[in-house]
């Protein structure tokens, strides 16, 4: 449980005021926000659902289903999107393309159990959700941290996707979370 106090954290930060995000963005953004859920990946990797041996399945699955739902809600997003999620840090976001994202998402999550095999179905699908949810708030806390420092990309080394961080940033919120539900399992 103590793993979600960093991003509970960032997610207040979003609802506060602009001194209050630079402060809170700044605080948590490099133990907390980086190096503690990347630390987590080996709880994934050597999950309790698992006795504790390697594998490979829970996390590629995890990635698997937020980079449906990134696809999926920018598609729907791009479609359909009239009304904003967040507009004073993501402009371009919106509810529609987080309710696409969602669908798409939790469908793959069916078909995780068969493909991935190590947990059940609802399992799979709680994920997803875990996915959805803490998934738009990474970006989201990504997008703030980008907005305070008044810059576009957290890099260039993949050119067109905003820099590694952006490719990362959902999944530094989703693994704490995904931790603590496999750990209660």
């Amino acid at each position: 449980m103590i793993a979600l106090i960093p991003v509970l954290f960032m997610i207040a930060g979003l609802y506060l005021n602009r001194d209050s995000e630079k402060s809170i963005s700044t605080l948590f953004i490099g133990f907390f926000y980086i190096s503690l859920p990347m630390a987590m990946t080996n709880l994934l990797v050597f999950p309790p659902v698992y006795d504790h041996y390697y594998t490979n399945r829970i996390f590629l699955g995890l990635h698997t289903l937020n980079w449906i739902n990134d696809t999926g809600a920018y598609v729907s997003g791009m479609l359909f999107g009239k009304h904003r999620l967040f507009a004073r840090i993501s402009p371009r976001k919106s509810w529609e393309g987080f309710a696409g994202g969602t669908v798409f998402t939790i469908t793959a999550a069916f078909f995780m159990s068969r493909l991935m095999g190590i947990l059940e179905q609802t399992d799979w699908i709680v994920l997803a959700v875990i996915v959805c949810i803490f998934g738009v708030y990474g970006d989201l806390a990504e997008s703030l941290i980008k907005r305070n420092a008044r810059i576009k990309d957290s890099g260039d080394l993949i050119p067109g996707h905003g820099g590694v961080l952006d490719r990362f940033d959902s999944m530094l919120f989703v693994v704490p979370a995904a931790v603590v539900y496999l750990f209660i399992l």
